[in-house]
């Protein structure tokens, strides 16, 4: 929409729903606590759970009346950790989420670099499926931290400055251990897996190793995939909006395709823009120091490197960045590959956004599982991916 109607950088607004991009951050907070099951099993990407379509979540009074649907309504038994982060199945995250406990997982969603005022945060088994509308950037500052294997730090769209041909010294940035390490090069492990064979298999036309998640929001007015390399993350928003009015709208029928989910253009926007923003420089095997339970997809993919060289990556606004105006604006490629302290400025063009694939039709495997329509119920709000 046009920029006079639309005072908002669609890199910055917060009223998209981020979907199932949000399910790995449950995942992180299971392993930073060592939290276990119902049934007192630690939570590693090995554990069973039960992926049935609708199943009631349980928490430790008893059923909570919440019955979360699975994309195209599928039931999938008893399955592990990593196969159903792998088709991102919302029964068996919502159940993780109260295994953990909602507010932690909001703690860990805060602590990666989700702002703690972003709108339908709630502490609620529905977090898992991102009810949450973080911004773009929000959300490449999350992965950008698990990325850094759990460091968070402050980025900016600053590369370099010169004067008078001499090179001026930038701020030292700063950065503390979030998370601990374990728990993001756990979650690392079980997103390569997304790449390797679940709904994010478009992404690997990035020809280089790499961990993400799809997304979609609820009645797929936006589609989302959240990746890294060990050197770059990238996140990219496709959202629905009347180009005349600035509302959302959704996605449904776009480019002529039945639905449009996280695995399609989202994710091959991401492969084919951080193809050419690491172009030359060699492919990188992600450093992975794992517990028992989170076994690697790939071990080839283990090979050391600097463990505290942190990626290339986009930040997102402080806490207290401007929220969206008025109508809906559509954030759509997202934070650029340089991070930014200034979350109004506009993000250079060449930012990473990228991924392969095409878009999955109803049913498709590799689509990016979320329930069209809505996940059922559940405080926070409906919400699929």
């Amino acid at each position: 929409i046009d920029y006079t109607k639309q005072f908002v950088n669609n890199a910055t607004r917060r009223d998209y729903q981020v979907g199932s991009t949000f399910k790995p951050f449950v995942f992180t907070s299971a392993v930073r606590y060592g939290s276990t099951t119902q049934d007192g099993q630690t939570i590693t990407a090995d554990t069973l759970y039960n992926g049935d379509n609708k199943r009631e979540v349980v928490g430790s009074g008893g059923p909570t009346g919440y019955a979360p649907a699975n994309e195209d309504d599928v039931d999938y038994g008893d399955i592990d950790v990593t196969t159903a982060t792998d088709n991102s199945v919302n029964s068996v995250y919502a159940q993780m989420a109260e295994d953990v406990g909602p507010a932690r997982v909001k703690e860990t969603a805060i602590d990666l670099g989700v702002p703690k005022n972003t709108p339908d945060l709630h502490a609620s088994p529905s977090i898992a499926l991102g009810p949450a509308t973080a911004s773009v950037l929000d959300m490449t500052e999350a992965y950008a931290t698990l990325a850094n294997h759990g460091k968070h730090g402050n980025y900016s769209l600053v590369a370099k400055i010169t004067k008078d041909g001499a090179q001026i010294k930038l701020p030292d940035r700063e950065e503390r251990q979030a998370v601990p390490r374990g728990a993001a090069d756990a979650t690392t492990s079980i997103l390569q897996s997304v790449v390797d064979g679940g709904t994010g298999t478009a992404a690997q036309a990035a020809e280089r190793p790499a961990a993400g998640k799809t997304g979609t929001a609820e009645e797929d007015k936006a589609a989302w995939f959240a990746g890294y390399t060990p050197d770059l993350a990238t996140v990219v928003a496709v959202m629905g909006q009347d180009s005349n009015t600035g509302v959302q709208k959704s996605l449904y029928g776009a480019t002529g395709l039945e639905r449009i989910n996280g695995g399609g253009y989202p994710a091959e926007i991401w492969a084919q823009y951080t193809a050419g923003a690491l172009d030359g420089r060699p492919p990188a095997d992600f450093d992975l120091r794992l517990e028992d339970g989170a076994d690697s997809p790939d071990d080839s993919q283990n090979n050391p490197q600097p463990p505290d060289s942190p990626p290339t990556v986009p930040t997102t606004p402080p806490t207290d960045a401007p929220q969206d105006p008025s109508p809906p604006t559509t954030p759509t490629d997202n934070p650029p590959d340089l991070p930014t302290t200034d979350p109004t400025a506009d993000p250079p063009t060449d930012l990473p956004t990228g991924g392969p694939s095409t878009d999955p039709g109803p049913g498709d495997p590799d689509g990016d599982p979320g329930d069209p329509g809505g996940d059922p119920g559940g405080p926070g709000g409906p919400v699929n991916g």
